[in-house]
């Protein structure tokens, strides 16, 4: 299981966080080649604009995102978030 935690603040009054708890699957591109695919075309999508800068990734860049992979994660138990600002503490 994977442990998701995003977290904003600095000072402890005002920390504030979502921690989502999840399972990690790496898609396998044989039994889930629709999955990964589809993360292909949305991944090429995101950063089609890069590409489309007349910049030329050298060959090796190239290379290395041809062999990517993608990981899948689904929820595996609620969502808990917290944030300390909304705590309102007494004076004594």
């Amino acid at each position: 299981m994977a442990l998701g935690l995003v977290e904003s603040g600095l000072e402890l009054v005002e920390l504030a966080a979502v921690h989502a708890p999840m399972r990690a699957r790496v898609l396998d591109r044989t039994k889930d080649a629709d999955e990964v695919r589809r993360a292909g075309r949305l991944w090429a999508a995101k950063y089609a604009t890069s590409a489309a800068s007349g910049h030329q990734a050298p060959s090796a860049t190239t290379k290395h995102y041809n062999t990517r992979s993608f990981i899948r994660l689904d929820p595996a138990g609620p969502l808990v978030s917290w944030d300390n600002a909304r705590i309102r503490l007494g004076n004594g």
